[in-house]
């Protein structure tokens, strides 16, 4: 008799990837709200559980920020989650955690402070581009390089970012620079060409499919803010925003990512 193995559903991530992937450590809530962004991932596709906002569950371990009513947590309250999951993470040194960034905004904490608590992490966490810059362990200038209409195949877009490199190679001196591409084939295509133009190292960001599945676009989108120290985004006057662009600023803005804009056109 033939049996068939149970179909899964395209939006159910295949779990039992899990172990292949680093435990997901994300900003969270007292309450376990998981409405968006990393915290979204970390539901649909890590394990973690709605309602518990604090700690290892499934393939994720949540640092609260905000307490049940969203409200901001004192410094000694969010340090004291902080050095939790460090020790924790110390404890389980044959696990890799992948450390999301977190704290930006908060009133009652700046990031840097938040940064500088991890300065002395165990091996096995993996930290943000944008906190190793931070932290002084970074040689290059990892840079996302946001045009979603493919604009930088034209000459007047790549003059326009030929200057903006020229302003700041000079603040850059003595690293390499990596652009950093995600998102629809026609703008990485661009960015690998003009990569090449430049002779710059080019990152096109990748994820696991059979693991994120329906959440693919919002997973590449987060490694890519996670990886990157800077967004710049190239803006034409009459380009209309789209979705995932918004949403792209809106994580890198959570992450605390220098930003600058590059206008194509216009005055």
């Amino acid at each position: 008799m033939n049996t068939a193995s149970p179909q899964r559903s395209p939006e159910t991530p295949d779990h039992g990837a899990r172990a292949e992937e680093p435990v997901l450590v994300f900003e969270s809530n007292l309450g376990g709200q998981h409405g968006r962004g990393v915290s979204l991932l970390a539901e649909k596709c890590h394990g973690a559980v709605d309602g518990k906002g604090w700690g290892h569950h499934g393939n994720t371990y949540g640092i609260p920020t905000l307490d049940s009513e969203m409200i901001p947590l004192t410094r000694g309250v969010l340090v004291n989650y902080v050095q939790n999951f460090l020790k924790y993470a110390a404890a389980h040194p044959q696990r890799p955690f992948r450390v999301t960034a977190f704290g930006y905004g908060n009133p009652n904490i700046g990031m840097g402070e938040i940064v500088e608590m991890f300065r002395q992490a165990p091996r096995n966490c993996l930290l943000p581009g944008r906190w190793l810059e931070m932290l002084g362990r970074l040689d290059a200038v990892r840079l996302l390089l946001l045009d979603a209409g493919g604009a930088i195949r034209e000459s007047a877009a790549q003059d326009r970012l030929d200057e903006y490199f020229a302003i700041n190679a000079p603040l850059w001196a003595g690293k390499t620079v990596e652009i950093v591409s995600v998102g629809a084939a026609v703008s990485v295509v661009a960015n690998d060409r003009f990569a090449r133009r430049r002779n710059y190292r080019h990152r096109i960001i990748s994820v696991n499919e059979g693991f994120y599945r329906n959440y693919l676009s919002l997973a590449r989108e987060e490694m890519a803010v996670w990886y990157s120290t800077r967004l710049v985004t190239v803006l034409e006057p009459d380009q209309t925003s789209q979705g995932n662009t918004l949403r792209l600023l809106q994580a890198a803005t959570r992450a605390g990512l220098e930003m600058d804009d590059v206008q194509v056109g216009g005055a």
